[in-house]
């Protein structure tokens, strides 16, 4: 009888038993890293540590195996936000996030980070790096994402960019006869299909081209040009906040009322906002019926309710060993990605 109740019971030790600890936001580590399983060698550490104490910019790098059920974007936007990633003075930050058994990647961008790197971007970086994550050198990739954002915040390197966009402007305006001659009579002229596909996502870049083939910085074919000034940017991504803020939209990125990039909008009726609250609140019941029953530790990854106002802790003792930090305003810029 004792054996019979015994193997009744054991299966709801497991229906019972505690949330795994790695569903918590773990603390923002000096260094910056959080890998407790060892994926990455000291020499990220190092490269990241030089790239914090020289740089106006900030990262912070996640790794875990896996995710628990978790989106990708909802984990990174909740860790940089309660990390705070990005210097006091600039609020530039990024956040490179990985759960490794699970395949999947994130580049986070801190508001101001993201008028530098494009979500476009981004998502190209997390492309580039797939072969080597495949090959399991996890540090390589990682390493090679570090100094993609060097390079992108690089005072030099974006003087460099910005004669590359005026030479594109005067590029566009040229008429070249595109060909090649070849030798002993035997020419052929070699079609110029490149270069016009070049100038057609040269003309479709401009600030303003007004057709529904637009390219914009959003756009992996987007090429930088002079017409886009840093107003101007600024001033699309004002109005893709009013997008992703609108009731409607269903993206991941979605900006709710409360968050701190929510625009106020007519989509969001009192009546919605009211709805809104009692979800919110009753996810936070639910967090919290979690916690004293000793399941988690009452941090939701899946609330974003809990993002818009969480709140943030100004303990030094726990800053970052390369500068100091106090960054903010993630609402979900970046890009995603898997090998």
């Amino acid at each position: 009888m004792k054996k019979l109740i015994l193997l009744l019971l054991t299966p709801l030790l497991f229906v019972f038993a505690p949330v795994s600890a790695e569903t918590t936001i773990p603390d923002r580590p000096a260094n910056g890293i959080y890998d407790p399983n060892g994926y990455l060698d000291q020499s990220v550490a190092d490269a990241l540590a030089e790239f914090n104490q020289h740089s106006d910019t900030q990262i912070g790098i996640y790794v875990v195996d896996t995710l628990d059920g978790s989106s990708i974007e909802e984990r990174a936007n909740e860790v940089s936000r309660a990390w705070k990633i990005g210097h006091s003075d600039t609020n530039k930050g990024i956040l490179f996030a990985f759960a490794m058994k699970d395949r999947k990647s994130r580049i986070e961008t801190s508001n101001e980070a993201a008028v530098q790197l494009t979500d476009s971007q981004a998502r190209i970086w997390l492309s580039n790096i797939k072969s080597l994550m495949r090959k399991e050198d996890y540090s390589g990739a990682v390493k090679q994402l570090i100094s993609n954002v060097k390079d992108l915040t690089d005072p030099e390197k974006q003087a460099e960019r910005e004669q590359k966009a005026k030479e594109n402007d005067e590029f566009a305006g040229q008429v070249v006869a595109v060909g090649l001659i070849g030798i002993l009579g035997l020419g052929t002229v070699i079609g110029g299909s490149e270069y016009l596909k070049h100038r057609d996502r040269l003309k479709r870049s401009q600030y303003d081209y007004d057709e529904d083939d637009r390219l914009t910085p959003l756009n992996l074919d987007f090429v930088s040009n002079s017409s886009w000034t840093k107003e101007r940017k600024l001033q699309f991504m004002d109005e893709q906040r009013l997008k992703r803020s609108q009731y409607s939209y269903n993206g991941y990125d979605a900006l709710l009322p409360g968050s701190l990039m929510f625009v106020d909008n007519d989509s969001w009726t009192d009546e919605r906002k009211e709805e809104l609250e009692r979800k919110r609140k009753e996810r936070r019941k639910h967090d919290d019926d979690d916690y004293h029953s000793g399941g988690s530790s009452g941090l939701s990854w899946g609330s974003w309710s809990d993002s818009s106002s969480s709140s943030w802790s100004d303990d030094s003792s726990s800053s970052w060993s390369s500068g100091d930090w106090g960054g903010g305003g993630f609402d979900g810029g970046g890009a995603s990605g898997g090998w």
